[in-house]
């Protein structure tokens, strides 16, 4: 296991502009991938990852994200709690669960690479197909939660990139910005924290990771908390409009990158 990522290390002083630079690199990503979470309501992980594992080994990013997505989300639902749609979020709750479960177990035998770009092409589709102006879901048929809370669950627990599938789903629902972030995020958390509990399982999680996650939690929060606010001043119609661009950019991410 690498020594870190860039924040909250130690070092000889012929290394330190260099890391000092490195520390305050780190905790500007956390912050944009956070702003970018409190405004539409996903992105930190992607984000956080992407640019978090070019400084160090990919397992070690995917422990920091994992534990400071616990945070964000847990903190996220917190403040969207009366916007929050809590029949919606029981409705596909029990099989988001059974799919986290379904993906630990598969772990090693699925192909990330071909999913993840699969998934990625399927993203950009999804997301041009919205952004054509179709009506929202008024009243989406309990199949479509089923199949939504399986696929994000086994993607969370395989790759640890849940997301898409709830957000596809929940996003072309009649809901207020508020209520769409809110609903994927009670749910995301819940994600986020068994992914938590299967990483520890497998010893994947390590102090160092704790206490880098706690160094790099303020510009997060600061982060999301300013992100929240922005939201507000943004128009449903255009929330809409630059979710599905970031739907968007998002799957040629995944499809490009895997």
């Amino acid at each position: 296991m690498r020594e870190g990522i860039g924040i909250g290390r130690g070092g000889q002083a012929g290394c330190g502009i260099v890391r000092r630079v490195e520390t305050w690199l780190t905790l500007g990503v956390l912050f944009t991938a956070a702003l970018t979470q409190g405004i539409l309501g996903f992105g930190f992980g992607i984000l956080a990852m992407g640019a978090l594992a070019l400084t160090g080994d990919l397992l070690y990013a995917a422990g920091l994200v994992n534990l400071m997505g616990c945070v964000l989300t847990s903190c996220m639902t917190l403040m969207l709690r009366r916007s929050v749609q809590w029949k919606r979020v029981v409705r596909i709750l029990p099989f988001t669960v059974v799919g986290v479960g379904f993906g630990l177990a598969t772990l090693d035998t699925l192909s990330r690479d071909v999913l993840v770009r699969l998934l990625g092409c399927t993203i950009v589709v999804i997301a041009f197909w919205n952004l054509r102006g179709r009506p929202l879901q008024r009243s989406p048929s309990s199949a479509a939660d089923v199949w939504a809370g399986l696929g994000s669950g086994l993607l969370q627990g395989a790759f640890n990139i849940g997301g898409p599938p709830l957000i596809a789903h929940v996003y072309r629902l009649p809901y207020s910005p508020d209520a769409l972030k809110g609903t994927v995020q009670a749910l995301f958390m819940l994600m986020v924290f068994v992914r938590l509990g299967g990483a520890v399982w497998r010893e994947q999680i390590t102090q160092q990771m704790g206490l880098q996650a706690l160094y790099g939690l303020p510009a997060a929060l600061a982060g999301l908390t300013l992100g929240i606010v922005l939201s507000r001043r943004i128009s449903g119609e255009n929330f809409h409009r630059m979710s599905w661009i970031a739907f968007a950019l998002l799957g040629i991410y995944l499809t490009v990158v895997g």
